[in-house]
């Protein structure tokens, strides 16, 4: 092109590019300030969330970019692992809240299947409740993210596990038992 300029490009459509372009030399983001949020579900027949960002301390002004969670110190409360554009490049949040309910974390250990049972569905009844619970383990979590492989369910006070069921790609379902709330239990898939 002539001059350097690309000839479907008018100077009008140039401003946009103009302004990110100025934005970035000054340290700023590409697309915004993105905050952290949390929201909580209110359960129901229909959706409602609730915004509780400053209730849990996720509302600081962060730039932020992915979050991991983990149960960083395995005391059945999910932690986070915040990064962000801006400093502080990566931020803890520990969950130190008070509550009586309770929690069940598994870690799948596949023979068949892949190592890491990704893809894996694991679903889990409580005795009195209609509804079950259900998690996949996947490898990715976000943008450059990757929560802890423990799969972590929270349970209300008092809960009874009535069934817990694994089917892994390719394999039979298979229940186990001899599980409780309030422990962390690693669950090998049988040999094939």
């Amino acid at each position: 092109p002539e001059g350097g300029r690309h000839p479907s490009l008018e100077d009008g459509d140039r401003e946009p590019w103009r302004a990110r372009n100025a934005r970035v030399e000054e340290g700023r983001s590409y697309g915004g300030f993105e905050g952290n949020r949390a929201v909580l579900n209110l359960g129901g027949p229909d959706p409602a969330y609730a915004e509780i960002s400053g209730a849990c301390g996720l509302d600081v002004m962060d730039d932020g970019r992915s979050i991991a969670v983990c149960d960083w110190d395995f005391d059945g409360r999910q932690d986070f692992w915040i990064t962000n554009r801006t400093a502080p490049r990566l931020r803890f949040q520990h969950n130190r809240s008070q509550t009586k309910n309770s929690f069940l974390a598994l870690k799948l250990r596949g023979t068949t299947c892949n190592r890491s049972a990704i893809g894996a569905r694991i679903e889990l009844r409580l005795k009195g409740q209609a509804a079950n619970f259900v998690r996949t383990p996947r490898a990715g979590e976000g943008f450059l993210a990757q929560s802890s492989s423990w799969m972590q369910f929270g349970l209300p006070a008092g809960s009874e596990i009535s069934s817990l069921t694994v089917r892994c790609h390719g394999a039979e379902t298979e229940a186990t038992s001899g599980v409780s709330p309030g422990q962390f239990f690693p669950v090998t898939q049988a040999p094939g």
